[in-house]
């Protein structure tokens, strides 16, 4: 991985690039810091629902009478119009009956409200319903003692702020835990007996659990007209006016009267589920890395298998930063991520492409470059060949002369060797010419119609000087077969390379077998020898150019060139070429080709 970054850094194309995608993601990153958790809401699925927390919501024609009530007479509604002492003492008397662990009230109701001080004075008694010290009083002045809600304790302390904090564009987001405020804050309130509080109070962001079903409404008049008692031990209760959609609040998961919005926040109180959201620097390092991740990819793998894997990396984000929002409520980003993976996706594309031209460009131009080479060497080496073919010759035929002139033995002998000797370089400068023309782009077969059997007889009598020169006995056991096309001339070379080599490397007074016979449309051709064998250690090497085993460099003359030319006529035709051998049990060798 080291040395793949070193790699990475020494290409300042790709780092450029890199920092160019990099900077788009942090730019995408910083222009979402309003409206970043509002889609994750909407994504979200069915919350488990809660059975902490109870919504009584009051309408205003629950405080009219029905024959003077009408929908027009609510279109701008203020908290005091929900007001209606009888009601508030029955329905506070059977609330604080059903054992609440808090009510929390979502009306401002001024002072000025009741001018009566008798009144007064029997609302504020010590054992009014109103002042009981599990009831906590909304108020939306939270710094005038002057505008303090009508049922405040001499202490203040069963009143809270139900003030909102707005963003910019009228969309509630947070809550406002101001230490600079003389009141706390209504879910401060109201948990401030169940919920250890953190040290630092501030701004936090709501987690929104989704729709308003998430917990239990009951309707006043229902509440208020039912005969059966109710047990609301250990719930907080929240009552709260049902308003008119234009006079409710705007959330990210839709509007809400104002004691749906509180049940939000009292819902992340108490089960301590803000969202929770890291300083920026640890997202800028998360997006680094993915940049970087990205990067190895792309210029490690292959561009189809690139794709997947960055297709699977941004599933694999998007998944993550999704899954511990809604387990953890920790804010993973995912457009940054998303967006830093597309954007090197689309600009690497293109340097992709332009790296792939300038490669095919380099190869055209190595290509031309070998072309030119392989046909200066070409050119060489066959120029060479030819000049040394007619040098030879002359030596061939000044030996043939002398051989008549001179009858002594010595000179026959020193004549003998010098003419076998011309005639091995004659077999080597051939063999060369071969390889040059099978290696030329021009090169093909000439076929033509013929008997292999009569072939091989044909090659065993060239070679019987050699075979009776070692006293080896040549058997055959050559079925009839029919005439096939083949390149004969290509063919005639593979077996007397083949049986030569037999001969050369079989022990004196040995026995050479040849077979020939057809299976599966094939023509089988099968040469066993008793000689030396050849090592395991070198027999995948000996179809190779130039190749011959080690220890027959001294024993007898040859240029490595007979099996890989043997190989190459014979695979040129469709067929294939087999050897078998064993140190000092002798070499068999199998060809086969099609009918």
């Amino acid at each position: 991985m080291n040395s793949q970054l070193k790699l990475l850094l020494r290409k300042k194309s790709l780092v450029w690039r890199g920092l160019l995608c990099f900077l788009i993601s942090i730019v995408v990153f910083f222009s979402d810091t309003v409206t970043r958790f509002d889609l994750r809401f909407d994504l979200r699925p069915e919350q488990k629902r809660s059975n902490q927390i109870v919504l009584i919501n009051l309408k205003a024609k629950d405080f009219y009478d029905s024959k003077l009530w009408t929908q027009k007479d609510v279109t701008d509604l203020g908290d005091s119009h929900f007001w209606n002492e009888q009601i508030w003492t029955e329905l506070l008397t059977k609330l604080i009956a059903s054992n609440p662990k808090k009510i929390g009230v979502l009306l401002h109701f001024d002072n000025d409200l009741i001018r009566d001080q008798q009144t007064l004075r029997s609302l504020h008694s010590p054992n009014s319903i109103f002042l009981n010290p599990k009831i906590v009083w909304g108020s939306i002045y939270p710094l005038e003692i002057q505008n303090d809600p009508l049922f405040t304790n001499q202490n203040r302390t069963n009143i809270a702020s139900i003030e909102l904090l707005k963003d910019d564009d009228g969309v509630v987001r947070k809550i406002d835990y101001n230490n600079s405020s003389s009141l706390k804050n209504l879910t401060e309130s109201l948990t401030n007996e169940a919920v250890k509080k953190n040290n630092t109070l501030e701004s936090r962001i709501i987690n929104f659990r989704g729709e308003k079903s998430q917990y239990s409404e009951i309707n006043l008049s229902e509440f208020l007209s039912s005969k059966e008692s109710f047990d609301f031990s250990n719930k907080y209760i929240l009552i709260g006016a049902r308003l008119i959609p234009s006079m409710q609040i705007w959330t990210p998961i839709g509007n809400l009267d104002k004691a749906e919005l509180f049940a939000q926040v009292l819902d992340n109180e108490i089960n301590s589920n803000w969202i929770k959201k890291f300083h920026d620097f640890y997202y800028i390092v998360y997006i680094f890395l993915i940049l970087i991740v990205s990067l190895l990819v792309l210029t490690q793998y292959p561009q189809n298998v690139a794709f997947f894997i960055m297709l699977f990396l941004g599933i694999a984000t998007t998944s993550f930063s999704l899954w511990i929002f809604d387990t953890y409520a920790v804010w993973v980003p995912i457009m940054a991520p998303l967006s830093i993976i597309v954007s090197i996706w689309i600009i690497f594309l293109g340097y992709h492409v332009s790296r792939i031209e300038r490669k095919n460009f380099q190869l055209e131009q190595e290509q031309i470059y070998l072309q030119d080479l392989e046909q200066l060497k070409t050119n060489f080496v066959s120029l060479i060949s030819h000049d040394l073919k007619t040098p030879i010759a002359k030596i061939q035929a000044i030996v043939g002369r002398m051989k008549i002139q001179y009858s002594e033995d010595k000179i026959q002998k020193d004549l003998f060797l010098l003419n076998e000797s011309a005639e091995e370089l004659n077999k080597y400068i051939a063999n060369i010419l071969k390889l040059l023309r099978i290696e030329s782009r021009n090169f093909s077969i000439q076929k033509t119609s013929g008997d292999i059997n009569e072939l091989i007889i044909e090659v065993i009598t060239s070679l019987a000087p050699l075979s009776e020169l070692k006293a080896i006995t040549i058997e055959t056991n050559l079925e009839p077969l029919f005439s096939f096309e083949a390149d004969f001339v290509l063919i005639r070379e593979v077996v007397h390379n083949l049986i030569e080599n037999a001969i050369k490397y079989s022990s004196i007074k040995s026995n050479i077998k040849i077979l020939s016979y057809e299976k599966n449309d094939f023509v089988h051709v099968e040469i066993h020898d008793q000689g030396e064998g050849i090592n395991e250690q070198e027999l995948p090497l000996i179809w190779n150019k130039f190749v011959r085993g080690k220890d027959q460099d001294l024993k007898t003359k040859g240029h490595g060139l007979g099996l890989y030319l043997a190989k190459y006529f014979i695979e040129i035709h469709g067929g294939n070429i087999f050897l078998k051998s064993e140190k000092n049990k002798g070499t068999s060798i199998h060809f086969q080709l099609p009918i």
